[in-house]
C-alpha cells in the first residue's frame, strides 16, 4: 500500500520498518510490488529513484493531462504539470500508482499514491506519532545519501515535507511530499520530484501542485 510509495524515498533496507507492526502491515510491504509491473532492476539499485525512477518502469503510457485530476473514490483533486505523459502502474490487487512525467527529463516527476486505512486512523498521530516520526519515515537514509530538509509543515491532517536528497550516482532531487489523511478511510501521497539544477527554472509551476491537494474530510 503506501509503502511502496514511501519505497521511492528510502534506500532498499527499509530499516524504519520495525518501528511499528502495525503500522507496517497497514502500510504493505516490499513484497507487494511487483517486479514485472515495476521492472526487474528497480529493487537492485542501491538508491531507489525518487519516484521518476519508478515513474519510468510504469507502464499504461497516455496522453498528458491538461486538466484537474479528480479521484471521486476517494474524493481526490489536484493540478498536475500541463504538458506532462500520464502513466500508470499496478501495485498489487486494485492499488495504483499514478505519476506524470516531464517529457524532457524523466527525474521530474509528480506522483499519486491513495491507500485505504483502518476506520480507527482518524490522526496522522495514528501512524505512531507526530511530524517528527513522519518526517523520520519519509526522509531517505543510506550510505553516501545526503538530505536537507528545506521545510515543513502539518495543517489539519495534512504533513507537508519539502527536502533536497544527493545520492551516489544520482543527480541531486528537490522534493516536496504530501502525506494526506482521510480521516478513517485513505491515506494520500502526492511527491513533486525535480533535479535541483532544473528546480529554479520549473519552481514556478511545480510549487502549486501541492497547494492544490485538496483531500475532502467528510462527505
Amino acid at each position: 500500500m503506501l509503502l511502496v510509495w514511501l519505497q521511492a524515498f528510502f534506500q532498499p533496507s527499509l530499516g524504519w520498518l520495525a518501528k511499528g507492526r502495525r503500522a507496517i502491515s497497514i502500510l504493505g510491504s516490499s513484497s507487494d510490488v511487483n517486479s514485472k509491473t515495476l521492472g526487474g532492476d528497480v529493487n537492485s539499485k542501491k538508491f531507489v529513484g525518487v519516484v521518476a525512477g519508478l515513474a519510468l518502469a510504469l507502464g499504461g503510457s497516455g496522453p498528458a493531462f491538461a486538466e484537474t485530476y479528480q479521484n471521486p473514490r476517494y474524493h481526490t483533486t489536484f493540478e498536475p504539470p500541463a504538458g506532462w505523459t500520464f502513466s500508470t502502474g499496478q501495485i498489487s490487487g486494485e492499488r495504483k500508482v499514478e505519476a506524470w512525467v516531464d517529457p524532457k527529463n524523466a527525474v521530474n516527476s509528480v506522483s499519486l499514491v491513495i491507500s485505504p486505512v483502518p476506520a480507527d486512523f482518524t490522526r496522522l498521530t495514528s501512524f505512531g506519532g507526530g511530524k517528527d516520526t513522519l518526517q523520520e519515515y519519509l526522509i531517505p537514509r543510506g550510505e553516501g545519501i545526503e538530505c536537507t530538509v528545506v521545510d515543513e509543515k502539518v495543517k489539519g491532517e495534512t504533513y507537508t515535507l519539502e527536502y533536497i536528497v544527493a545520492a551516489p550516482n544520482n543527480p541531486t532531487r528537490h522534493v516536496i511530499t504530501a502525506f494526506a489523511l482521510r480521516p478513517a478511510e485513505s491515506v494520500v501521497g502526492l511527491t513533486v520530484t525535480a533535479e535541483e539544477a532544473e528546480w529554479r527554472s520549473l519552481e514556478a509551476s511545480l510549487s502549486r501542485v501541492i497547494p492544490s491537494l485538496n483531500v475532502q474530510a467528510d462527505i
